[in-house]
């Protein structure tokens, strides 16, 4: 069980092995859950896991050394990019930190370089596995990068049922194919990697010339949902603010004004409050909205929502203060999240 240091404390927070290998599923497409313990503006504990109690686990960190306020969800993701699902039904508004500092912890705790983020949903996804089998599966080219017994033996394996289905098309490639399937079993079995390969491959080049016809070009994907891409557009320009904020972090700590400290703790966050909850919650529900109907209302709600951003931005009083700090550090608030506020715009308008 992962033990993380307290925020006085200066040693490296690191983080179990097992919750490090779920992060690299999570990165591959796989949906898990998560269990996490943050105190002030830190994250002090993570566990990630397929199955148990999120509840558990939270007291699992906690018992371990992780004090503080525990949330849970699930994680999933692509590449280096991770999302942490909080559900909105369980009062969460934004995310209990910062996403840069989940970002730093991750890569100190686990020497991960990712882009986490986390995402209030009103549901949350499915764990379960969703890797795609290796590229090339089909026909036997492209599952041997590395020739090990466990990993040809997991290639002959997936490729028997397209031997099968030949076999059973065109009786007469029996013999030849079935042949090639003993001589990859036999070097397996006697764990001979490069016959097994060799005989894999061939077999894979027999298949390909007795299909029937080329397979049909893959799909295309959908087209992203309008509201999937306000919610990037606007967590692209909110992670620009934050990142300008954390240079001022230090600056605004030192005032003692309650206000400028809650932004160098919270970012964005504490100066937009609720308003930044409502207008990503109105992006989820456009995505949400199956009927025509329902979806127009939803868009006109997004864009009454995106209105009151623009008017908060170009108003508020703490923005202009960031904006024309003292300190001789170019923020760019109001500018930075107007371009962002009229690009959404002009995608609702357009869909």
């Amino acid at each position: 069980m992962p033990t993380k240091a307290d925020p006085g404390d200066s040693k490296t927070p690191t983080l179990d092995p097992e919750s490090r290998a779920m992060l690299d599923k999570a990165r591959k497409g796989n949906v898990l859950r998560y269990a996490m313990v943050c105190k002030g503006p830190k994250v002090i504990g993570l566990s990630v896991f397929k199955r148990g109690q999120a509840d558990a686990k939270v007291r699992q960190l906690k018992q371990a050394g992780s004090k503080g306020q525990g949330y849970s969800g699930v994680v999933t993701g692509r590449g280096p990019n991770l999302q942490f699902q909080l559900l909105a039904g369980e009062g969460h508004e934004e995310g209990p930190v910062r996403d840069a500092i989940l970002k730093k912890f991750l890569k100190d705790a686990a020497g991960l370089m990712s882009k986490p983020t986390f995402e209030i949903v009103h549901e949350l996804s499915e764990v379960g596995d969703t890797e795609k089998p290796p590229e090339g599966a089909e026909s036997g080219e492209r599952v041997y990068a590395t020739p090990n017994i466990k990993g040809l033996l997991a290639a002959l394996k997936q490729l028997t049922p397209a031997v099968q289905k030949v076999v059973k098309r065109q009786p007469e490639s029996k013999a030849e194919l079935m042949a090639l399937v003993k001589r990859a079993k036999d070097a397996i079995d006697a764990n001979q990697p490069g016959p097994a390969k060799a005989a894999l491959v061939a077999l894979g080049e027999r298949l390909k010339r007795r299909a029937p016809a080329a397979a049909p070009a893959p799909r295309a994907r959908p087209p992203v949902p309008i509201g999937r891409r306000a919610t990037e557009r606007w967590m692209e320009a909110k992670e620009h603010v934050d990142e300008r904020l954390d240079t001022l972090a230090a600056a605004l700590r030192a005032t003692k004004d309650a206000n400028l400290e809650r932004i160098a703790h919270r970012g964005l966050g504490a100066i937009t409050g609720r308003l930044q909850a409502g207008v990503r919650v109105a992006f989820l529900e456009i995505d949400a909205s199956r009927e025509d109907t329902k979806r127009a209302k939803a868009i006109k709600h997004a864009e009454s929502k995106l209105g009151e951003l623009r008017t908060f931005f170009e108003s508020d009083k703490m923005v202009r203060l960031i904006d024309d700090n003292p300190f001789g550090v170019r923020m760019d608030v109001a500018s930075t999240m107007d371009r962002a506020l009229a690009d959404i715009a002009s995608m609702l308008s357009r869909s």
